[in-house]
């Protein structure tokens, strides 16, 4: 069994929390039900009633990060799973891959504290309502999380709510109208979007 460093900051959606803020922190989770989440069929994912989304950005306490690689991915495969995302999504790929960077700096062995996998950091309950069978791979993780990352852009119609939904949970989006009062989903939002002006 390959050994999994924590690493500290949620990420996409979780069994009781959120998606991380990205979701992805293994800070001390205030574990807070999104409540219940229907994805459109059209896309095929759909959260089981009761399902949660895990707001990382509304538990996360601490902003200590450490990486860890479980495994090195070549750069080379990781962009050819993004551009085929991009274009199965139809997502940018300079944005799928400005949230790869935020989330694990294109780390694919990266798992945060509060389970979050993988280069788009997806919770284990997640990844199962995302069809996506082995998180670790790098192609099904990017292709999971773009197409959690569609449905969001769909959902609110603005690439910075959709951000900030990946981040902090959908529910926080709406409860807020808009991007959720929280200092890492408004640093989270603004370093991806510079992110993708550089191209990702």
């Amino acid at each position: 069994m390959k050994p999994m460093l924590a690493r500290t900051r949620e990420s996409v959606a979780s069994d009781n929390q959120r998606l991380h803020t990205t979701d992805c922190t293994p800070h001390a989770l205030a574990r807070r039900p999104l409540g219940r989440v229907l994805l459109p069929l059209g896309l095929g994912i759909s959260l089981l009633l009761g399902g949660t989304l895990m707001p990382a950005a509304e538990a996360a306490t601490k902003p200590d990060r450490k990486l860890a690689s479980r495994s090195g991915v070549s750069m080379t495969t990781i962009n050819r799973a993004i551009l085929a995302a991009a274009h199965r999504y139809k997502v940018d790929a300079a944005l799928i891959r400005a949230v790869v960077r935020a989330e694990s700096r294109f780390e694919n062995g990266t798992l945060s504290g509060a389970g979050a996998m993988g280069l788009m950091q997806l919770m284990p309950a997640t990844a199962r309502n995302l069809g996506v069978k082995d998180p670790w791979d790098p192609y099904q993780n990017i292709m999971g999380g773009t197409r959690f990352l569609r449905w969001l852009l769909d959902e609110f119609g603005s690439t910075r709510l959709a951000l900030a939904a990946y981040n902090a949970g959908p529910n926080a989006v709406k409860r807020h109208g808009g991007v959720p009062p929280f200092k890492e989903t408004q640093r989270y939002v603004e370093k991806v979007l510079a992110f993708r002006a550089k191209g990702g």
